[in-house]
């Protein structure tokens, strides 16, 4: 009888905007399900904790939860911009803000 053995990997991941969360997902074009009596959000495999901000995946989600923590990080450098009424450059990988 074969024995399946699935190992899970769980990392820090901070999020503490749910709605920049949300929209560094539909910005990535993935579906996800969110359960906000639980606080969780599902994603193939991926469970992020919001209550506990942190992540469980297997190996092979590890490279989309590296990529849903950098589009949360763009979204939140965007969102502060607005706010604060910065000028935002991009260039190649690196993000310039400027004052007005």
């Amino acid at each position: 009888m074969p024995c399946y053995q699935m190992n899970l990997v769980s990392v820090e991941f901070k999020a503490a905007n749910e709605a920049i969360l949300i929209k560094a997902l539909e910005a990535l074009n993935i579906a996800y399900q969110y359960d906000k009596n639980l606080n969780i959000i599902s994603i193939q495999g991926i469970v992020i904790d919001l209550a506990k901000q942190n992540v469980e995946t297997t190996r092979s989600g590890f490279e989309t939860v590296n990529q849903i923590k950098r589009q949360y990080s763009q979204e939140v450098i965007t969102e502060v911009a607005k706010k604060k009424r910065w000028i935002m450059k991009q260039q190649a990988n690196k993000i310039q803000l400027k004052k007005y």
